[in-house]
């Protein structure tokens, strides 16, 4: 798996060299500005006479430029984040767009929580950890190289100090970092779960399932109440290891020095400047270890984003074509075989085939595997064998985006946006002329049979449906997704059971208006009413994942097989069409 964010961070590396760079000068200027009181020490110490003046003047200039270097590192980091961000952001909305579906099908809770808490932590470590790590190590060497200078026993007290408690860290750390992974694995649980209860929630109410979903989150809430322990018991023993580097070497070095202050090997002005230099180089040198394990534990968010960015993108070739021609075959599936990743069969050996213009329905009980069909179909899946051809080529040759082009899909679980009743049908339009479009949209709701539904409201066509359509009934959800569809006037139109949420007079006249459609648009069916079909061109009749009739209506009555037994099921004495 390429890791795309690692290819961000090196193409941006030249922002935080800038950052880097700046931190060296501000460690530069704190050596400088330690050399001159050491000297002016010395120099008081030795009864000479030294320019206040100039000292006051240096001392407030090196000052005004630290001021400037810090608030140009400031801009340069941020710079430097926000760039990073936008990039990853921006891959992996991309890659969920051009994803895969069955990868992210199911998904969405854990997919928005490495959106959202993951780049939140992305930000952290490219804002804060990783500025003070870079930050960190450049004042150790500029300020350690100073204080070796000044005398080199000084400087071995901080070496071998400091190194007893690397292999602790390390140790730490990859507990930490387990833990992380943990944590933010049972999150995604608990984002899907709390999904589910806002998704379900009439289904959740009308079955009393309350208590069940709350102790689903209890049970996920306990497990990472008990993961956060773990963890800031690591934490906090990484704190305590921290004081213990922050003050022990201050001691034994500063007893050191006063030694060799009093042995007469370095002076006073150099003891002066080692305090200086020593109280700017011991919070990186207790804080660095412990950046390092909270750079390791935000690792962790990369990794997840760098799956997203690196989700399989749909297959697809660059083909194109306009509208089919007349008398010409659109579709032509043969010896089609699908088995989803639990290894069971769906579709066995699939042959079918829609001509321009053919009104076509498909039936079968439920779990047959119509609905998967439509997705590879509409390219959703690819079939495990067999070939698909679209207007006489091979589907994986299309592109993708263009032969969707070609299809107008009306799926079983309508999807509508939290806009108007007017943009959610010609939502995708190209249309410049505003009056057309808005003709195109009435036109398009008659004949789905919601125009005078929207008439009816107080804002009519600008009315605004809510999140996923929550002011519509599951019927006037299913006739704006219709009319959506005929709006888009694609020569293709597949349809999977577009009648099931409509009462019976408005699905006569839906199928009197799909029975009308433009000669020319090819539309196939699947029917959850077998009143719907009955006038098609062509009936296929699907049983355990593959075709077993086909004909039409008077055909497959006339062979007393499936469709026989599936109509007779369904239809009774009195003219009442039921459900399959």
């Amino acid at each position: 798996m390429k890791n795309k964010i690692m290819q961000i961070l090196i193409k941006k590396s030249p922002m935080i060299a800038v950052f880097g760079l700046l931190s060296f000068v501000l460690s530069r200027i704190l050596v400088i500005g330690s050399d001159i009181i050491s000297e002016a020490v010395d120099k008081v110490l030795e009864g000479n006479i030294i320019n206040i003046k100039y000292l006051m003047m240096s001392t407030f200039g090196l000052i005004i430029v630290s001021f400037l270097v810090a608030y140009l590192r400031t801009i340069a980091r941020e710079f430097y984040s926000i760039n990073v961000q936008y990039e990853c952001r921006d891959l992996a909305v991309k890659s969920i767009q051009g994803a895969n579906c069955s990868k992210i099908n199911g998904g969405y809770g854990a997919v928005i929580n490495r959106l959202t808490s993951d780049v939140n932590d992305l930000n952290t470590l490219l804002s804060e950890i990783l500025p003070d790590v870079i930050s960190y190590i450049i004042t150790i060497a500029t300020v350690g190289i100073s204080i070796f200078n000044i005398e080199w026993r000084i400087f071995i007290g901080i070496a071998v100090i400091f190194p007893v408690v690397v292999p602790i860290n390390n140790f730490i750390a990859r507990k930490i970092n387990t833990l992380a992974k943990s944590r933010r694995g049972r999150y995604d649980e608990l984002s899907e779960i709390v999904s589910d209860n806002i998704d379900g929630v009439e289904i959740c109410r009308t079955y009393g399932l309350e208590n069940i979903l709350d102790e689903r989150v209890n049970i996920k809430a306990a497990e990472i109440l008990h993961n956060e322990y773990s963890r800031n018991a690591y934490q906090a023993l990484a704190q305590f290891i921290t004081s213990i580097l922050k003050w022990t070497p201050s001691v034994v070095c500063s007893v050191i020095a006063l030694n060799l202050v009093i042995a007469d090997i370095i002076t006073v002005g150099q003891l002066m400047a080692f305090i200086i230099l020593f109280g700017k180089l011991s919070s990186p040198l207790s804080e660095l270890p412990f950046r390092i394990i909270d750079a390791r534990e935000m690792f962790v968010s990369v990794e997840r984003i760098n799956k997203i960015i690196n989700v399989e993108q749909e297959a697809g070739g660059s083909y194109t074509s306009d509208k089919p021609q007349e008398n010409s075959r659109v579709i032509d599936c043969r010896d089609i075989t699908f088995s989803y990743d639990d290894g069971k069969e769906v579709l066995k050996d699939v042959d079918f085939t829609a001509n321009t213009g053919e009104k076509i329905a498909i039936v079968g009980g439920s779990g047959c595997g119509k609905t998967t069909f439509f997705k590879i179909l509409c390219g959703f899946e690819q079939p495990g064998s067999g070939e698909y051809d679209l207007l006489g080529h091979n589907f994986k040759d299309w592109n993708i985006h263009d032969a969707r082009k070609l299809i107008s899909f009306v799926p079983q679980n309508v999807f509508l946006f939290p806009d108007t009743i007017a943009e959610n049908i010609a939502y995708g339009s190209n249309e410049e002329n505003s009056e057309y479009r808005m003709n195109k949209v009435i036109a398009a709701c008659r004949k789905a049979g919601i125009h005078d539904k929207i008439m009816s409201l107080p804002q009519g066509y600008e009315t605004v449906i809510g999140e996923r359509g929550a002011t519509l009934s599951g019927g006037e959800k299913q006739r704006l997704a219709i009319a959506r569809a005929i709006y888009k006037d694609a020569p293709i139109m597949l349809m999977d059971e577009p009648t099931s949420a409509l009462d019976e007079d408005t699905e006569k006249i839906i199928s009197t208006t799909l029975a009308e459609d433009v000669k020319d648009r090819t539309t196939i069916i699947i029917a959850h009413r077998l009143s719907t079909v009955k006038n098609v061109d062509m009936i296929y009749v699907m049983d355990k994942g593959t075709i077993v009739e086909s004909g039409n209506h008077e055909t497959l009555m006339a062979k007393c097989g499936v469709y026989t037994a599936l109509y007779n099921s369904v239809y009774t004495n009195g003219g009442y069409n039921a459900d399959i």
